[in-house]
């Protein structure tokens, strides 16, 4: 078994999971859309096609992640680890290859999770919102989200680095 199975059953999982976040994004936008539908909001259509092309994104993204994984796994991957996996010898590459699969996770919920909050901000922004609660919360929110989106990012493309600093610090080489 190569590294790059590895990844490529993460991102197929990854791609399920995407399937699953996007359902729940539709139903959490359309609770959205109706509260702006009932309070009578000027900008609905633009909502609504920010709203139709993140589920279409998060769809597409399942797609790809579902059908091609073995591409995905190849962008994702250094070319120059083509080695068998043999677990013995070779923790600190499963490690970095765990750490690109958790990676992927966190990037497939948190960039939508980003959008969703960047819509709930324009909305609150609105003059009659700014005093709420929810929109000082969801501001946090969203600085969370870009946390989380910068920890995915890095793991996807550092798991490498982040991979031989765990095995540093767990005394398994030598400093």
């Amino acid at each position: 078994m190569k590294f790059q199975d590895l990844v490529t059953v993460g991102v197929k999982i990854c791609g399920i999971l995407l399937i699953f976040l996007g359902l729940r994004t539709i139903s959490l936008q359309y609770s959205f859309l109706n509260a702006l539908v009932g309070n009578g909001d000027d900008s609905i259509r633009v909502y609504t096609f920010i709203t139709v092309l993140e589920v279409f994104l998060i769809f597409l993204c399942a797609l790809v992640f579902i059908k091609f994984p073995n591409l995905v796994a190849r962008k994702l991957f250094p070319k120059e680890v083509e080695l068998n996996l043999n677990l013995s010898q070779d923790a600190e590459r499963l490690i970095s290859v765990f750490c690109c699969i958790l990676g992927i996770y966190i990037l497939s919920w948190a960039i939508p999770d980003f959008i969703n909050n960047a819509l709930m901000i324009s909305f609150l922004s609105k003059s009659m919102y700014m005093s709420d609660v929810v929109y000082v919360e969801t501001i946090f929110a969203e600085i969370v989200t870009v946390v989380e989106i910068s920890v995915g990012l890095f793991l996807c493309m550092r798991s490498a680095g982040l991979s031989a600093l765990v095995w540093r610090f767990r005394g398994a080489r030598g400093a």
